[in-house]
C-alpha cells in the first residue's frame, strides 16, 4: 500500500479505537463516588471525539467532486462541535457540579448537552449515509458490509455514546467500517473532479 493509504486508514481507524478504549473507563452513571472518574474520562475524550468527524471527508475527498466531499466535511464539523459541547456540558460540567455542588444543576447540563449532541449525531449519520451511497454505487455493492458497519455504527452511536458494552462495540464497528472504506479508495487516480471509478478492486 502507498504511504497515503496507510495514513488515511490510520486517521479513520485510530480515533474510534482510542475512544473505545477510553470508554472502558466511563462510569455507568454519575454518582458522588464516580464523579472524579466521570470528569477525567470526559477530559480525555475532548481531543478524541471530534476526530470521528474526519472520516467521511477523508474517504470521499478522493472519490467524488468537491461539493459532495466538502458537504461531508461540513457535517463532520457539525458533529465535532456538537459532541465537544456534550463533553463539556454533560461530562465536565455535570461532573464538576456533582463534585462541588452535590449535583445541583447537573440535570440542566445533561439536558442541554444531549439536545446539542442529538443534532450532531444526525449530522454524522447523514455524512455516513452520503459516504455509503457513494462507495456502494461506485464499487457495485462489494463494499456493502463496510457501509453497513459505518451507517449502523453512526446510528447506534447517537444513543450508545461510549458506554460499555454497546458503545464499545459501536466504536469498533465504526473503526472497521471506515477502515475498509479508506482501504478501498484508489489514490492512484485523480481526486476531486474525476469521473472515473476511484474505488480499487484490490491492492496490486
Amino acid at each position: 500500500m502507498t504511504r497515503q493509504r496507510y495514513l488515511r486508514i490510520a486517521l479513520v481507524t485510530l480515533p474510534p479505537t482510542a475512544i473505545a478504549v477510553v470508554g472502558l473507563a466511563h462510569p455507568a452513571g454519575l454518582t458522588p463516588a464516580s464523579a472524579d472518574r466521570w470528569v477525567d474520562v470526559h477530559v480525555a475524550l475532548l481531543p478524541l471525539l471530534p476526530l470521528l468527524g474526519l472520516a467521511p471527508w477523508l474517504v470521499l475527498r478522493h472519490v467524488v467532486r468537491r461539493p459532495v466531499a466538502w458537504l461531508a466535511a461540513a457535517l463532520g464539523y457539525v458533529f465535532a462541535f456538537c459532541y465537544t459541547s456534550l463533553d463539556v456540558l454533560a461530562g465536565i460540567g455535570a461532573g464538576t457540579l456533582q463534585q462541588r455542588n452535590n449535583g445541583v444543576g447537573r440535570e440542566f447540563m445533561f439536558a442541554r448537552g444531549n439536545e446539542i449532541a442529538e443534532f450532531g449525531g444526525y449530522a454524522y449519520l447523514l455524512a455516513a449515509v452520503i459516504a455509503a451511497i457513494v462507495m456502494v454505487t461506485r464499487a457495485r455493492f462489494r463494499l456493502l458490509p463496510a457501509v453497513l458497519l459505518v451507517v449502523g455504527g453512526a446510528w447506534s452511536f447517537m444513543d450508545s455514546h461510549v458506554y460499555y458494552p454497546r458503545g464499545f462495540l459501536t466504536l469498533l464497528a465504526l473503526a472497521v467500517g471506515w477502515g475498509l472504506l479508506a482501504y478501498a479508495v484508489n489514490e492512484s487516480k485523480p481526486s476531486p473532479s474525476v469521473e472515473n471509478d476511484p474505488v480499487a478492486p484490490g491492492e496490486k
